[in-house]
């Protein structure tokens, strides 16, 4: 009788013991799944040091602190913000052409290839080069609010209430709506600027080489 009602407490000890060791939460932060940070794109894919780069995915921590980002070999110490799903960061001083990666919690995400170039682009001014831009191609006579877009001032380019949503996106030049319009890319519309020629390859170039380098208001 003795020996029955022991092997019942030692069997009962043990489900409980069992079921405290499923609900612990392991201390990699990432909530007992286990599952590193992943990064699915950097904009631009190359920069020079002092460059701002984006880079986007999910679980990225909210802020920096036992979260960090590599770029070639170094940690950036410049976070311009940070969210789970963004990240602004300088390239570090000592960076070298390799990879991209965000460690969180002790558990380093993907890689992303980066190139990291020599010399920094010259930064493209939004009031000294692209209004113009936009003025002498007739785009802000047209886009004063036509399709609830208004490419001046600064603020409402880049507040993303047009009909299509936001057409800039900061460090994607490329991927923006605006340039792929100027390019009749979008998919959708006409090419703009509609009712004359397109703009020239330097001029889009320069729009996108802008947003490229964070769409400033600059």
């Amino acid at each position: 009788m003795r020996m029955r009602t022991v092997a019942i407490i030692f069997l009962t000890a043990a489900t409980i013991s069992c079921r405290d060791a499923g609900t612990e939460v392991p201390p990699d932060g990432t909530g007992g799944t286990g599952s590193p940070a992943v990064i699915s794109g950097v904009f631009p894919d190359s920069a020079a040091v002092s460059d701002t780069v984006l880079l986007v995915g999910s679980g990225l921590g909210d802020a920096p602190g036992a979260s960090a980002v590599s770029i070639g070999g170094r940690t950036s110490t410049v976070v311009v913000s940070w969210s789970s799903t963004r990240i602004v960061v300088e390239v570090p001083a000592g960076s070298t052409t390799g990879s991209v990666s965000v460690t969180v919690g002790g558990q380093t995400s993907n890689t992303l290839a980066f190139r990291v170039l020599p010399v920094a682009e010259a930064r493209v001014s939004y009031s000294g080069q692209v209004v113009p831009l936009f003025t002498s191609n007739g785009c802000a006579g047209c886009h004063g609010g036509t399709n609830n877009l208004f490419v001046t001032p600064h603020g409402s380019l880049m507040a993303g209430t047009s009909n299509h949503g936001p057409v800039v996106t900061p460090y994607d030049g490329e991927g923006s709506i605006i340039v792929k319009k100027l390019r009749g890319t979008a998919g959708f519309g006409n090419r703009m600027p509609q009712g004359s020629g397109p703009l020239n390859e330097a001029d889009i170039q320069l729009l996108a080489r802008w947003i490229k380098q964070g769409a400033r208001n600059n």
